[in-house]
């Protein structure tokens, strides 16, 4: 099986390196000057509920649970600084009822948004927030520092139907904070806008609207227009006000086919997205812990990310974080890697697609080591309302003899309402 998982690994590199003849030339100077802004969010929401009836009443139950989180991602990058902040409030509710109890549980997380991004550690779950400091305008190298926290609460309450002197009530919560430096190499979060112009710019050349490419200048003034959020009648007058301004389309020829023509630029425009290469090492500091008396220990880890268009639906994404405990009063240090593969596909406008492999390794006193084939489909409803349904299948290995190899298989169905 561990095979296979290396061979899935190396079939995707494979497919991406093939196809890199289909990306678009990026001018990178454009890039490292203009300012580029990145943000995602998200809001779920998931309900189950069982119960069991039987012929005795003995074993009858019934148990609800609610699931919502609510958490955005945001990446800002300018000409010498940059910024990051992804942050996640979840709750969970449980509450179940047999023949002899009754009991109610609340959880409730401030943590990551997001655990495939670059502040998203599998061993730090965490809130995180950075700030980077470029070299110079033009320079992909850059300083930064950063804050992780990572806050929870949990309340629960269990009343014996039988005693109520038997009921018990437990209330926990704590704080974990770390503080971070380190170095790193990337400024490419805005890509995926800058490919969206080249897309509007090819599609209206072959459609014979226009006659010569961008300059620097309409590149500057549509990039806004394909990174915010907008009604698209609205993006697409502000596409013709910047064309008819540049005067590479005149305004007495503006038609509702030409109209039409530009909107089916752009919308295609939106199957791109971000790509390129980013680099980080960094030490992590523990400065709060929820037991006072717990050691302030020390990491040190690094983190590549590439991304690369296949064709213009289609890219490759690889991520590799590396992990060590560095610091600390254990006799063993703990050592991590993962390594997450996956190609996205937009199909059309409503469906989109994400297969892949995720390999871990993680080693303290044991080693224990994952594989995850996975698969994922999500459906656009509405603007702002998608259904992501998922398909994995998980392999884990481990070390110790006390503990059994296992395989298991996950299928998942979500509602995803999009604040931005």
């Amino acid at each position: 099986m561990k095979c296979n998982c290396i061979t899935g690994v190396v079939v995707l590199l494979t497919l991406s390196l093939c196809q890199n003849g289909l990306a678009y030339e990026v001018n990178e100077d454009l890039l490292y000057e203009e300012e580029s802004r990145f943000l995602s969010s998200k809001w779920t929401f998931n309900f189950d509920a069982s119960g069991l009836n039987s012929d005795s009443n003995a074993a009858d139950s019934n148990s609800q649970s609610l699931t919502t989180d609510i958490g955005a991602n945001t990446v800002v990058e300018k000409a010498r600084t940059g910024y990051w902040a992804n942050a996640d409030f979840y709750v969970d509710y449980t509450r179940s009822d047999n023949q002899t109890a009754e009991t109610q549980t609340t959880n409730i997380k401030i943590k990551n948004f997001t655990t495939t991004s670059v502040q998203g550690f599998r061993n730090f779950d965490w809130a995180d927030v950075g700030y980077k400091f470029y070299l110079s305008e033009q320079s992909p190298y850059y300083a930064f520092t950063q804050g992780l926290a990572y806050w929870y609460r949990t309340e629960s309450e269990s009343t014996n139907k039988n005693d109520s002197t038997l009921s018990t009530k437990t209330d926990n919560d704590g704080l974990e904070a770390t503080v971070g430096v380190g170095i790193g190499y990337g400024k490419i979060v805005d890509l995926g806008s800058y490919e969206r112009v080249l897309i509007v710019q090819n599609k209206l050349m072959a459609a014979g609207l226009i006659t010569s490419k961008f300059s620097r200048s309409v590149v500057r003034d549509l990039l806004p227009l394909f990174r915010e959020t907008m009604d698209d009648n609205i993006r697409l007058l502000n596409v013709q006000s910047v064309l008819t301004s540049a005067n590479l389309i005149q305004a007495k020829d503006m038609s509702l086919d030409i109209a039409k023509d530009i909107l089916d630029a752009i919308d295609e425009s939106f199957e791109k997205r971000e790509y390129g290469l980013e680099l980080r090492l960094g030490y992590l500091q523990e400065v709060k812990h929820e037991d006072s008396k717990e050691d302030n220990d020390g990491y040190v880890y690094g983190y590549v990310k590439y991304e690369k268009p296949m064709s213009k639906n289609r890219q490759f994404t690889s991520q590799l974080n590396l992990f060590y405990h560095a610091v600390t009063e254990e006799k063993n240090k703990e050592i991590s890697a993962h390594w997450l593969n996956y190609v996205t596909r937009q199909h059309s406008k409503k469906f989109t697609s994400k297969y892949g492999l995720e390999i871990d390794y993680n080693k303290v006193e044991e080693t224990t080591t994952w594989e995850k084939l996975f698969g994922e489909l999500d459906y656009e409803i509405t603007d702002v309302l998608t259904w992501e349904n998922e398909l994995s299948y998980i392999m884990t290995q481990y070390e110790a003899d006390t503990l059994d190899d296992k395989q298991e298989y996950l299928i998942k169905s979500t509602l995803v309402y999009t604040i931005w």
